[in-house]
């Protein structure tokens, strides 16, 4: 897990080329993007989508293996958990069209970062998210979230 400000993306200038470009889109042309899918380079993409944050999200967690997610909130701000795939409980198993499996949230720990007012976040194939969560109240907010194969 990445999680930092767009005003520091050069410091991911040799990180990855695609994550890299992801974020220098995000800081320039994000806000310029519609809801819905966006083809980036190669196989990757963007994901534009308005909806309402949650107290609970009782979906769980997710985490991916062909895709690192990149999100990042244009309009309001969210909650995401974020914990260590392997200390979790798979619920729905991997499903490869996808991109997705789902895990129980039994509750403990958790590191739970802020996305929104510049903040992303970077999620690799080991870490498991629980994005849509409320800070104090639910808000409707506008998230990017941008897949770059891994």
């Amino acid at each position: 897990m990445i999680y930092d400000h767009l005003s520091n993306i050069e410091r991911y200038r040799s990180l990855s080329p695609a994550i890299y470009n992801a974020l220098k889109m995000l800081a320039h042309e994000a806000d310029k993007l519609t809801p819905g899918k966006h083809e980036l380079s190669g196989n990757d993409f963007v994901n534009i989508t308005d909806y309402d944050t949650l107290h609970v999200n009782t979906v769980g967690y997710e985490a991916h293996k062909r895709y690192i997610d990149i999100q990042y909130c244009l309009t309001g701000e969210e909650l995401v958990a974020v914990r260590r795939l392997e200390t979790l409980k798979v619920t729905t198993p991997y499903n490869e069209e996808r991109d997705v499996m789902l895990c129980e949230d039994d509750g403990l720990w958790r590191t739970e970062v802020k996305i929104g007012n510049g903040y992303f976040l970077i999620l690799h194939s080991t870490d498991a998210h629980m994005p849509q969560l409320c800070i104090d109240e639910p808000m409707t907010l506008r998230k990017v979230i941008v897949k770059i194969q891994a």
